[in-house]
């Protein structure tokens, strides 16, 4: 063996222990002896390689090649000294010379379809890592990468099947288990998923992205425990983790830890503050707070960072509509009907609301007139798409009944409360001797149970600061409590849920909310103060999924409506019974006076006088 073989078998074996210094030192000596020796060259250029000195790798390995033109080795080393410089082009062709020397190197095949998959060219990237794994069937990593071309072209199976396979001849392959968890979340095969991510955690305990993919899957699951702690642990090993924070931010909203969810949210803003999502679900949780001024500047500054930004148009809309600022509602919604080219319509939907409350009726008109048709063409019944369609059926009720929007009236009375607020507004009628012209004050979603308990701290401040606006010499009518006595939410639902006595939770529930309005109302001479009841349904009970007893449905919307008109009239209120006005034979509606499955025509409160009790 000659000196220069000894010193080249010595720098080889530095180099496979990764004593990467003293087999350049030795490589060094070779070509001091032998400048153009292609080994000593080729085994440097790979060092320079590893140490990201793609430059020198080029030089080095292309000195190789000339050297020694015939060796298939030099040209795929080469082609991946090309496409860590990015220079695809040139890497596949350094590599299509190394395959017209050795058409089965499967290597080379590997890293061609690496250099092809990266330049987008899925269908030859596949073929090229088919024709590694033919030639090689145990190549893991070839497997791996198979399975994330196809998995970029969205046939998962075939994906799944790839990546089991690199899982079988690489047991430890933390990657192949992450992306097979991906796969299979994807698929909806969340068990097989959640299995999948923690077997890459099992190999690879630091893998931050499986830690947040796990907690995906388990907060699908409905395990938001297990959630909240791989969110955590995800961001222990990623502490810039924007999406884990937002996620894990969410999730603490969900469970009702507003304050650590403010922590979580801000924290994510200080890693990225033009991200508008953030902003804008901080603003929900500012919201539920009852920190309305901050929630109102948390929209704003996520319109500030995405103007076509739809949710946070509408959560600013929603929120200055509740607080009575119509106008500059109606100025926020003309920017973003502007700005946002799909599903504005969404925002239309309070821009209509603003403008029916304020009996702008020529601008309502516009609304309808520009978006009606791309509502009916949505088949999903969003809260948006309801409330859209419910203004425009008392446009059309305006149209049949002129009569009861005349402008003379001796006296206002406002009404407070949820959707069904507007049926009534602008109108005027008769009321305890007095003709009265109704204003609506509307509150989203306001339910007797947000005002009877301390969770939803903004329906409470939303309405109570009406509350002050009012003239005390006005007439009130408070119109909520249908919801509470829906068949999927509300009262029965909690009943049910819980299997808890309904008859205690309809006297927390009405009793907390009697006692929200007395106490708000206190000191104040309103001209009057009445109670509105709960309407009979106007759904079919027998296609509600899991109602159960319908007898007993119906017997807790009377039970609901006889504690109202106790509690009121012991209060020295009145009471609007639109259970006697709306109630057939069966408990359901008589279809007299509904306008829709919820609400009533504006023409009951002209009759109203009949039912006050």
């Amino acid at each position: 063996m000659t000196s220069i073989d000894q010193i080249l078998q010595a720098a080889w074996e530095h180099h496979k222990a990764g004593r990467l210094p003293q087999a350049e030192a030795n490589y060094q000596k070779v070509l001091q002896v032998s400048p153009n020796h292609p080994d000593a060259l080729r085994l440097l250029g790979l060092i320079a390689l590893h140490e990201g000195k793609n430059n020198i790798a080029v030089e080095l390995i292309g000195k190789a090649i000339a050297a020694n033109p015939s060796d298939p080795s030099n040209y795929g080393n080469l082609g991946n000294a090309l496409q860590a410089q990015n220079k695809l082009d040139e890497a596949i062709e350094s590599y299509h010379r190394a395959l017209s020397i050795n058409p089965n190197f499967a290597e080379v095949y590997y890293n061609l379809g690496l250099a092809l998959q990266a330049q987008g060219k899925l269908e030859k990237a596949i073929e090229s890592y088919r024709r590694a794994v033919s030639l090689k069937p145990d190549y893991a990593k070839a497997h791996y990468n198979l399975g994330l071309a196809l998995q970029e072209q969205g046939k998962l199976e075939a994906a799944i099947e790839s990546y089991r396979r690199a899982i079988s001849f690489k047991p430890n392959f933390a990657e192949a288990y992450y992306n097979l968890g991906v796969v299979l979340q994807a698929q909806d095969y969340l068990d097989a998923a959640v299995e999948s991510y923690r077997r890459a955690i099992s190999f690879k305990p630091d893998y931050a992205k499986a830690h947040y993919n796990l907690g995906l899957a388990l907060h699908v699951q409905g395990n938001p425990d297990a959630a909240i702690e791989s969110y955590q642990r995800a961001i222990s090993f990623k502490p810039d983790f924007t999406e884990a924070y937002t996620n894990l931010g969410t999730l603490l909203k969900e469970k009702g830890k507003l304050d650590d969810a403010v922590v979580i949210y801000r924290r994510a803003i200080a890693l990225k503050p033009d991200c508008s999502e953030v902003h804008n679900n901080l603003g929900v949780v500012f919201l539920e707070q009852g920190q309305l001024d901050k929630a109102a500047d948390c929209y704003r500054q996520a319109l500030l960072f995405k103007p076509d930004y739809t949710e946070a148009y509408i959560n600013l809309g929603s929120f200055l509509i509740d607080t009575g600022k119509l106008p500059e509602a109606r100025t926020l919604a003309g920017h973003g009907l502007e700005r946002v080219l799909d599903e504005s319509w969404h925002i239309a939907s309070f821009a209509l609301v603003a403008c029916w409350i304020d009996g702008l009726y020529a601008e309502a008109e516009a609304l309808v007139k520009r978006y009606l048709d791309t509502v009916l063409s949505y088949s999903t019944h969003s809260k948006h798409r309801v409330f859209f369609m419910y203004v425009v059926e008392l446009m059309q009720h305006k149209e049949a009944r002129t009569d009861m929007y005349a402008i003379e009236a001796e006296s206002p009375i406002i009404i407070l409360g949820d959707s069904h607020s507007l049926s009534p507004a602008n109108t005027s009628f008769d009321w305890m001797g007095v003709r009265v012209k109704a204003f609506s004050r509307f509150v989203y979603g306001v339910k007797m149970f947000h005002l009877a308990s301390t969770v939803k701290k903004q329906y409470s401040i939303h309405l109570s600061a009406h509350l002050k606006a009012i003239n005390p010499a006005s007439h009130l009518l408070f119109t909520i409590g249908e919801i509470d006595c829906r068949p999927d939410e509300g009262i029965w639902k909690v009943s049910r849920k819980g299997r808890v006595p309904i008859s205690g939770i309809i006297t927390s529930t009405v009793d907390g909310y009697l006692d929200w309005i007395a106490t708000h109302v206190a000191g104040r001479d309103f001209a009057s103060i009445t109670i509105q009841g709960v309407p009979a349904p106007n759904y079919r009970l027998e296609e509600m999924n899991d109602l159960g007893d319908r007898q007993a449905f119906l017997d807790m919307i009377s039970a609901v409506n006889n504690r109202l008109k106790t509690g009121a009239n012991s209060r020295g209120w009145k009471f609007l019974d639109v259970y006697a006005a709306t109630a057939g034979e069966d408990g359901l509606s008589n279809g007299k006076w509904h306008m829709d499955n919820y609400h009533l025509q504006p023409a009951l409160y002209a009759e109203a006088y009949k039912w006050i009790k």
